[in-house]
Parts: structure tokens; C-alpha cells; sequence
């Protein structure tokens, strides 16, 4: 076999060679192997069979077949000359098998590893270099640098410094394998190819690796030349990946003797523009351009992006006129420059000149159109409110070739717009369009979107019903959804449908609600007067471990609910408690509970929670003061609803508009026609000119109280004060003596 292979294309020849003599070796193992034991391995007939059901034929090829494991290993070495990574692996399994499970030699692994490396199966590649770790078997360099170009290009950066760790100190030589630039360099991509979404956890570790691969590579001279710029480059790839323009500036400007050149620069600006850091990037093309530097394809396209995150459209379209005169046949270049100017009109707010620009570029015979670019126009429309146009480009795209043929991100957009604009039957109609006319499978991704347009319009059974669709399609619903479908049946008044709800998603294993969504639950209960359910669930919210427990929006809705059902004991026991779980109250915690005493003429309770507030260092405001004042007044405190005036003022909130005319409603409705009057007086000492409405609660409390002639003397002092009475406000005295008697009646 290996003299057949030496000779240009032998190794066609001689895997059928190594077939041969396994196919002879098997037969004459299962010659000589018993019924019994040819009934346990699995095997009853003659009939060929894969090698994996013939292990018990495969353990006996020692005995057998001598000299098998030289046959495997050359079938090895012409597998690799041939390149044929999947034949290498099976040649692999034979080895294993025959060997009774004993480790593979070095020499296999190397053929195996190089071959795997040649046809580019670099998760095999990784997987063999794990097996060989794992059996502490030494690698070549060879095996060495096949394994970090596998890291590279499957962004194992951890693996990568592993290797690079073992090269240092490998045993085959007394100094350990020399490193060199281009080991690094492979380091260094497999960081920048890091699967992580932007800015994230593993990005940013890769990130931190990379900095510290470079400084080796500093301390050992490599930057130098075309060398340092590429790994440089791929350093600046990683601070990308992690979304630190400022990392990638500070590479740019490190005095490492590089020039900065095109490549680096244009690193830099595409690090800033995938931070947001727009400016930055536009900043670097102005400096290439006034230092007499020629931007490249990428730089140009680094720019438009930046220039589509800031909304940039002059500069935009300014460049795409570069593109189209620097790098006219560049089709890779010219496409993303036009995509980008399309999302800079967009985000400029310029839907017109998105559409143009993509009508344009259909136009270009160079330019390719994609869904991508279509979708870029038609978010651009949606940004714009303009959904008519976006649902125009949408039946565009069926008329185009099969490269930009609406996908299910296109429909998602228009009907979100749609869904905005409170149109959900549109929106149920392009869902119908998207599984019908395009053939699309919807995804949880649409049917939130129709579900969210449902809810906003109140159409609470139609959401459920898109509910059940999805289970029945198999498409699992999302915490979006599910708090979607509960914000509009808790809207509609259907508490018992909105605790349904939540029991249902939190059967489902890999959903966990969350304070929202309990939130949600809270409310429609408390809208529904259903205290006792409102406290059950932040009880719940408590023993739940997945959870942080109740917050202090879930609090105020608790307070609220109990101050509504005025059982004051347990609204002052969650307060407490809230102090016990260190949640800081606001002074919104206090609303709720200040209004029902205002609305009741609970002054004790509102002088209470007035001083908890102060206790707990939070100052009252105007609101505040208003709902006491007016508990003072429903409950026929002249004289403390006086103080508490007097109270404002010194704390720096003079009473306003509206604080008198809460506490004036609330004159009327405690039938106290003295604080009304006193505030009347009030103002007069203020140098403000008579309200209309405190004079008509004045007048309509002492109707209340059996003494019209003395609310018909007031209205004569205030018309002699300067007050003018129309037809409004007769009507509301009118209407207010009129609801008294028939009440007495």
C-alpha cells in the first residue's frame, strides 16, 4: 500500500487495498468464531453489515490477522495523501476496535489530525487533539499548529491557550516547541471568532485573552511588518467582538512602531462602529482621507454602518457617491455601502430617500438585492409610520428573483407597524400571507408579534386563541407572550383568566415569570377586589427561589389593594414588611393609601401614614398634602386642614389649583360648608380671585346641610368680589341641590 501510494494518485488505489484485507480478515474471523458467541455480538446471517455490529469479529483481528494495525496505519498515510478525512476516521474506529479499547498510537493520531486539519472538519480536528490529551500521548508541532487553526476557526480562544501553554512546555524536545508569530496569530483569531452575542461575557474574556497575547507577542519583537499588522488586526477583531471601541482606539494609537496603516484603521473604525461609537469612526475616515489614505472596500463599508447608527444620511449618501466611484466593480462593496445608506435614510427618519435608495440599487446591475436590504427600507418605513409603504415593499419582494424573497423577518416588521397603529386584523391577515402565500412556518417570534397588536387592542379571546395555535403547532410560547396574553385579559376586566395564565406558564419548565407578569396578575385582582388573591401572589412571589421576590412596584400594588379594601391592618403589615426586606418605600407607595383617606375621611390614618413618610425621609409633595388636606375636610376638621395648609407653604409647596379643588370635592362630599368657606377665605387672603369651583361646593355643602340661603348669600359676596357665575356654574349648583333633595326624598 505505501509503494502504491508514492505514485502520483495511488492512494485511489490503495484504500481498496485496505478494504480487501478487512473484508478477508472479518470473513476469517467469523469462520472461526461460535454460534453462541456470533449470536451475542448481534449477528445471525451472512449479510454484510457496518463495521460497529461486527465488533466481535473486529477484537479478534489480533489473532486473525497479523500485522493489522502496519495495514490501518497506511490506509492512515494514504487517507491523508488523499485527503479523505471521513475514510481516516473510519480507518480510526478499526484501529480502536481491534485494539480492545488500548490507546491509539501517536503516529494515527497524526495522520488522522492532519487529514481531518486538510479537509478543514475542525471539530474532529479538536475532538482527536482531546482524545490525545486525555491519553496523555505527545504531539508533534505539525499536530500542534493543525489544532490551533482548528481553535481559530471555531473561536475555541480557551483551547488555544491551552495549546499554546502545552507547546511551551511539551516533552519532545528539552525547551518545549519554539512559538512563533503565526501561532499566535492563530490564537488570536480563535478569540476574534468567539460565539458570543456582542459585548458579551465570553466576548469580553476573549477579549482580555487577546490583550494578553499580544503583550507576548510585543515582549518577542514580532510586530513587525505585514506580520505585526495581522495580528494587530485580529486584537483590534476581539475589542470588537466585545464592543470596547476605546480598546480598539488604544491599539490604533499604540507606539509599537506599525504604521497605521488602512488595515488598522479600518479595524478600529469597525470596533467603533459595532460600539455605537459612531463619531469615532467617522472621525478615523477623515483622518485617512486628509493624510492622502485611499479607504478600502471594508473601510467604506465600516463607515456606512457607522453612518446607519448615527443616522448620518448627507454623509451617507456622500460616501456611497465614493464607493460607486472608487470601487465600481467591487460588488461586495458597492451592495453593503447601498445597505447602509438605506439604514441611515432610516434611522434619519427619511423613508422616501430609503426607498429611493433602494429602487436605485435595484437599478445597479452590480449591486445585488437582497431581503436584507428590503428589510432595511421597510424598518425604515416602520420607523416613519409609514406602514401602507412598508406593506407596498413587502408584495415588492415576491416580484424580485429568489435572492430577496420575503422572509419571516419582513413580515414581523410590517406587522408590527400595523400592530401599532391598533390595526390587528391586518396584522391577522399578513400572518394568513406569511404561512399561505410565502410558505413560511411561523416561529414564536410572529406570533408574538400578532399576539402583542391583540392585546393592545383589548381583543383578549383572540389572543388566547393564537395561544392555543401555538401549542398546537408546537411552538413554545415565550414569559413575552404569556405577559402579553395577561395584560389583556387584566385590561378586560378577566381576573380568573389572568390567574389561569400564570398557573399555566409556570407548569411550563423553561419559562419562570417575572415581576412584570405577576404584576399583572396583582393588578387585574386588585381591579376585581380580590385582596386576598392580590396578597397570595406576592406571598408566592416570597418562596420562590428563581425570583429576587417582590419589588417595590409589587408593594404599592399590595399597599394599594388593601388601602382600596380599607384593611388598614394588613396594608401596615406589608409595610412593614417591605422595611424588613430592605425595600426602600417612595413616595408613591403612600398614594394609594393617602387618596382612599382623603376619598373616606380617614384623617387619623392619613396623619399616621403622613408621619411614617417623614420617618422614612421622604418629603411630602403637593399631591400628598392635598389627599390629607382633604381628609381633613370630608372629615370636619376646619382647624387641621387649616394647619396642614399652613404646613404646605412652610415646607415650600404652596397649595395649587389642584389642591384646592380636591380638598373643595371633598368639602362637599362631607357636607362641610365651613372648611369650604374657609377656603374660599383662604385665597381671598392670597390675592387670589374666587373659584368656581370651591364656591360651588361651598353652596352645594350648605344646601347639603339645610342652609341654601347661606350658600346663596355667599354667592352674592363673591359676585361683589369680583366673581362673574355663567351657565356652568349654575348647572353644577343646580345639579348638586337637585341630587340633595331627591336623596332626602
Amino acid at each position: 500500500m505505501r509503494v502504491v501510494c508514492k505514485q502520483g494518485t495511488g492512494w485511489r488505489q490503495a484504500l481498496p487495498l485496505y478494504e480487501g484485507f478487512l473484508e478477508l480478515a472479518l470473513e476469517q474471523a467469523r469462520a472461526t468464531t461460535s454460534p453462541l458467541e456470533e449470536t451475542q455480538a448481534g449477528r445471525a446471517d451472512v449479510v454484510p453489515v457496518p463495521l460497529l455490529r461486527q465488533r466481535q469479529q473486529l477484537h479478534r483481528l489480533k489473532e486473525v490477522a497479523p500485522g493489522w494495525e502496519d495495514v490501518c496505519q497506511a490506509a492512515l498515510e494514504a487517507c491523508n495523501i488523499g485527503g479523505q478525512w471521513e475514510a481516516a476516521l473510519k480507518v480510526l474506529s478499526v484501529l480502536r476496535a481491534g485494539g480492545g479499547g488500548a490507546e491509539l498510537s501517536e503516529a494515527a493520531y497524526t495522520e488522522a489530525i492532519e487529514v481531518c486539519g486538510k479537509g478543514r472538519a475542525w471539530d474532529m480536528v479538536l475532538l482527536l487533539v482531546a482524545e490525545m490529551s486525555s491519553d496523555e500521548i505527545p504531539m508533534t508541532a505539525a499536530t500542534f499548529e493543525t489544532a490551533l487553526k482548528g481553535c481559530a476557526a471555531t473561536g475555541a480562544w480557551s483551547w488555544a491557550l491551552s495549546l499554546l501553554r502545552c507547546m511551551s512546555t511539551s516533552t519532545n524536545g528539552p525547551n518545549g516547541i519554539p512559538l512563533n508569530a503565526a501561532h499566535y496569530l492563530d490564537a488570536l483569531r480563535s478569540c476574534a471568532g468567539v460565539v458570543d452575542k456582542p459585548g458579551g461575557p465570553k466576548a469580553q474574556a476573549a477579549a482580555k485573552a487577546a490583550l494578553g497575547l499580544l503583550q507576548d507577542v510585543r515582549e518577542n519583537g514580532w510586530l513587525v511588518g505585514q506580520q505585526g499588522e495581522d495580528l494587530v488586526y485580529c486584537a483590534m477583531k476581539t475589542q470588537a467582538a466585545a464592543r470596547d471601541a476605546w480598546g480598539a482606539l488604544a491599539l490604533l494609537d499604540q507606539d509599537d512602531g506599525l504604521p497605521r496603516s488602512v488595515m488598522l484603521r479600518t479595524g478600529a473604525m469597525q470596533a467603533c462602529s459595532g460600539a455605537g461609537e459612531w463619531r469615532a469612526a467617522l472621525s478615523i475616515l477623515e483622518d485617512m482621507q486628509a493624510e492622502g489614505l485611499r479607504p478600502n472596500g471594508a473601510a467604506y463599508v465600516a463607515a456606512m454602518e457607522a453612518c446607519a447608527r448615527g443616522g448620518v444620511m448627507d454623509l451617507a449618501l456622500e460616501l456611497l457617491d465614493r464607493v460607486l466611484m472608487f470601487h465600481p466593480r467591487d460588488e461586495r462593496t458597492v451592495t453593503a455601502a447601498f445597505h447602509g445608506a438605506i439604514k441611515a435614510c432610516g434611522n434619519g427618519g427619511q423613508w422616501e430617500e430609503a426607498t429611493s435608495l433602494l429602487q436605485r440599487m435595484r437599478q445597479d446591475s452590480l449591486a445585488v438585492v437582497t431581503s436584507r436590504e428590503y428589510n432595511a427600507a421597510i424598518m425604515a418605513c416602520c420607523r416613519a409610520q409609514q406602514s401602507v409603504a412598508a406593506l407596498t415593499l413587502l408584495g415588492d419582494m415576491s416580484v424580485e428573483s429568489e435572492h430577496c424573497s420575503a422572509d419571516e423577518t419582513s413580515y414581523v416588521l410590517v406587522m408590527r407597524a400595523f400592530g401599532r397603529e391598533g390595526r390587528w386584523r391586518t396584522v391577522i391577515d399578513l400572518m394568513g400571507s406569511l404561512k399561505e402565500e410565502a410558505g413560511l412556518v411561523p416561529t414564536v417570534s410572529s406570533y408574538n408579534v400578532v399576539i402583542e397588536a391583540l392585546a393592545k387592542a383589548g381583543e383578549w379571546m383572540k389572543a388566547l386563541e393564537m395561544l392555543a395555535e401555538m401549542k398546537q403547532e408546537r411552538v413554545r410560547p415565550t414569559e413575552f407572550t404569556y405577559s402579553r396574553c395577561m395584560a389583556a385579559c387584566e385590561k378586560s376586566g378577566e381576573w380568573e383568566r389572568t390567574l389561569l395564565l400564570l398557573a399555566d406558564m409556570k407548569e411550563q419548565e423553561d419559562l419562570v415569570p417575572d415581576s412584570y407578569i405577576f404584576s399583572t396578575a396583582m393588578v387585574a385582582c386588585s381591579k376585581a377586589g380580590r385582596l386576598d388573591d392580590v396578597l397570595g401572589i406576592l406571598q408566592e412571589m416570597r418562596e420562590m427561589s428563581a425570583t429576587s421576590g417582590p419589588n417595590l412596584v409589587l408593594y404599592n400594588i399590595a399597599i394599594g389593594s388593601c388601602a382600596r379594601a380599607r384593611d388598614w391592618p394588613r396594608m401596615l403589615e406589608e409595610m412593614d414588611r417591605m422595611r424588613r426586606e430592605d425595600i426602600e418605600p417612595e413616595e408613591s407607595t403612600f398614594a394609594a393609601p393617602l387618596d382612599t383617606c382623603g376619598r373616606t375621611g380617614n384623617l387619623p390614618m392619613a396623619l399616621e401614614l403622613l408621619d411614617r413618610m417623614r420617618e422614612d425621609g421622604i418629603k411630602p409633595g403637593v399631591v400628598t398634602y392635598g389627599y390629607v388636606v382633604a381628609a381633613a375636610c370630608r372629615a370636619g376638621e376646619r382647624t387641621s386642614a387649616a394647619l396642614l395648609l399652613d404646613e404646605m407653604e412652610a415646607a415650600g409647596h404652596p397649595p395649587n389649583e389642584r389642591t384646592y379643588g380636591v380638598a373643595a370635592l371633598a368639602c362637599r362630599e362631607g357636607n362641610n360648608a365651613d372648611a369650604a368657606i374657609d377656603l374660599l377665605r383662604r385665597r381671598q387672603m392670597q390675592g387670589l380671585p374666587p373659584d368656581a369651583l370651591i364656591l360651588s361646593c361651598a353652596v352645594q355643602a350648605c344646601s347639603n346641610a339645610g342652609n341654601m340661603q347661606r350658600g346663596l348669600e355667599l354667592i352674592t359676596e363673591m359676585k361683589s368680589a369680583g366673581f362673574s357665575p355663567d351657565r356652568a356654574f349654575y348647572h353644577s349648583v343646580i345639579a348638586g341641590i337637585n341630587a340633595s333633595l331627591a336623596s332626602r326624598l
